[in-house]
């Protein structure tokens, strides 16, 4: 049987199948009947029996090369006519075999295929050629096993006619259902392709805002540094412009990230560019307390940095200070009023690990797998209206993950969140740190 061509509509070969089961059960149980013909002790007409048999075998190559699903459905009543009439014959030819049963599988069909004017027609039929059968032999007698015979035929018709409409609600039951499923298929699908439509245009968008920035950006540095070369200016003026500068760098710097953040999301291999050299982490990690002390302080939260010991290692000192100050601006931002916010550094193995940990309400169970995701912001962030991107976590793993590291969080709701950063101590390479990642 060739399988249908993709695409092409599914063909309904119920009809075909529920023919050919019928009739080779008749005809297997005529063949039988056939053979036991040729057993001492039968006493019928062998030239009727086996014509009866001949028609059976007939009508059943006919059902296994007629597409019955092609045609109109009084074609059908060909076969089970021709069953009853051979049936009929096989039973004029002997009657006392029983063969008269075998009126059951064209019944059965009729039912199937026709209801209740299948159960009539072929009941009727049926016994109509029991009866001239009957008066046909005088010899036989009108009794209990004679009016057994249509009872059971017209039993099996019964249950067959209601299984026929069970299994067809059934059919029409799984139908609809797979109507259903394949429309919310399609419906999944076309929200998933304006899912990605919207996304990219998201990435678009960061990209050419980013990409705008830049030229203000670099601007701005430049009138920094004709100040700075200006002699004449006051030693206080000169100080501030000089925090002005670090920060319009620092600035340029998250504004080309986020070019390259919004680029990895088309090209997984762009990577970081990292300028490595021997650094103390201590010293990162204290220059971007200092520098968010003032923003803890407005929210009563006192940064405690007594396990905060030297430890060297080879990384981009300004990436890694990137690194942190998202990492305890988060911990300021999300902690309680007057909470707790630590700073360790430690080593671990050959690594060194920076932990960041605040006492605040923690973060939801739910959020925690997606923290990392570009543009995601959990539901904290999205209720308390905080502002910002969803690209700062990202980022910060990229970086991380650059230097051969990662980041990990630990979360308890209600006892506050860790922050871990695991990063190659001192003597790695940039291209074992790559390796690595």
């Amino acid at each position: 049987m060739h399988e249908p061509a993709p695409g092409s509509p599914t063909v309904d070969r119920t009809r075909d199948r529920a023919a050919l089961l019928n009739q080779l059960m008749l005809a297997g149980v005529v063949l039988v009947a056939a053979f036991l013909a040729f057993t001492p002790g039968f006493a019928g007409d062998l030239a009727l029996l086996f014509a009866g048999a001949a028609i059976v075998l007939l009508l059943t190559g006919a059902v296994l090369l007629v597409p019955w699903h092609r045609l109109s459905r009084p074609w059908l009543l060909i076969v089970p006519a021709g069953d009853i009439l051979a049936v009929g014959l096989m039973r004029f030819a002997e009657g006392s075999t029983g063969i008269g049963l075998l009126w059951v599988f064209p019944a059965m069909w009729l039912a199937a295929d026709f209801g209740l004017v299948g159960i009539v027609g072929g009941l009727g039929t049926s016994m109509a050629l029991f009866g001239v059968a009957l008066a046909h032999d005088p010899t036989q007698i009108i009794g209990f096993p004679t009016l057994l015979l249509p009872l059971t035929i017209l039993a099996v018709s019964a249950v067959t006619f209601v299984n026929a409409r069970r299994a067809a609600a059934q059919r029409t039951l799984l139908d609809a259902q797979a109507g259903v499923l394949g429309r919310a298929l399609e419906r999944t699908q076309r929200q998933e392709r304006q899912l990605l439509t919207t996304l990219e245009a998201r990435d678009e968008l960061v990209a050419s805002v980013s990409h705008e920035l830049r030229t203000p950006l670099t601007s701005i540095m430049g009138y920094l540094d004709l100040v700075l070369e200006n002699p004449d200016v006051p030693a206080q003026a000169r100080r501030d412009v000089q925090v002005a500068e670090r920060n319009a760098e620092r600035l340029l710097g998250i504004t080309r990230d986020i070019l390259a953040a919004s680029q990895r999301t088309h090209d997984a291999h762009t990577r970081l560019e990292l300028q490595r050299a021997d650094a103390d982490v201590a010293d990162i990690v204290l220059r971007s307390s200092e520098s968010l002390a003032p923003r803890a302080a407005e929210r009563r939260i006192v940064i405690d940095t007594h396990a905060v010991r030297p430890l060297s290692a080879f990384v981009d000192a300004p990436r890694l200070r990137q690194v942190l100050d998202n990492l305890i601006a988060n911990a300021i931002i999300y902690n309680r009023e007057g909470g707790s916010l630590t700073l360790t550094t430690r080593t671990a193995d050959a690594d060194i690990e920076i932990l960041v940990h605040d006492g605040g309400p923690g973060i939801r169970p739910e959020d925690v797998p997606q923290l990392f995701q570009r543009f995601y912001r959990g539901r904290a962030a999205r209720e308390g209206n905080v502002a910002g991107t969803g690209l700062g976590l990202a980022i910060s793993r990229d970086i991380v993950r650059a230097h051969g590291g990662d980041i990990v969080v630990d979360s308890v709701p209600g006892q506050g969140t860790t922050f871990t950063v695991r990063l190659p101590a001192l003597g790695s390479t940039p291209q074992e740190a790559t390796d690595g990642s």
